[in-house]
């Protein structure tokens, strides 16, 4: 993919207030999809839409363990242009309204529930 065409996707995905959020209460953790869908207050198969674009440009990785699927930040070997937004945003949250950020810390602190909810599928 070229830079311009990998910009583009990284930027249409932040467009998202909902995404945007996503990627600041990954920072320092991941979470399974339950909590982001708590979080959002969103139906599964919106949320999963979500984290879908998300991980398409490079700003989430997804993990499956078990028969949960977890979300988290790229580590330092991902797209150094999603690595770049993803300092930004953090950044540009932080001077905006640094309560809202520290408010997502709470998000997932419970454990996940088993229920029949349907799993995402996570790309090989």
């Amino acid at each position: 993919m070229n830079a311009l065409k990998s910009l583009s996707k990284i930027a249409g995905a932040l467009s998202d207030p909902g995404r945007a959020k996503v990627v600041l209460a990954l920072k320092g953790r991941s979470l399974c999809i339950c909590h982001i869908v708590e979080m959002l207050g969103l139906s599964f198969p919106t949320v999963s839409r979500h984290v879908s674009i998300l991980e398409s440009a490079g700003l989430i990785v997804m993990e499956k363990r078990g028969k949960w699927t977890y979300c988290s930040l790229p580590g330092r070997d991902g797209n150094p242009a999603a690595l770049s937004a993803i300092r930004w945003l953090q950044a540009a949250a932080t001077a905006l309204d640094s309560g809202a950020v520290k408010a997502l810390g709470d998000i997932g602190q419970k454990n996940c529930q088993a229920t029949s909810k349907p799993r995402i599928r996570v790309k090989s």
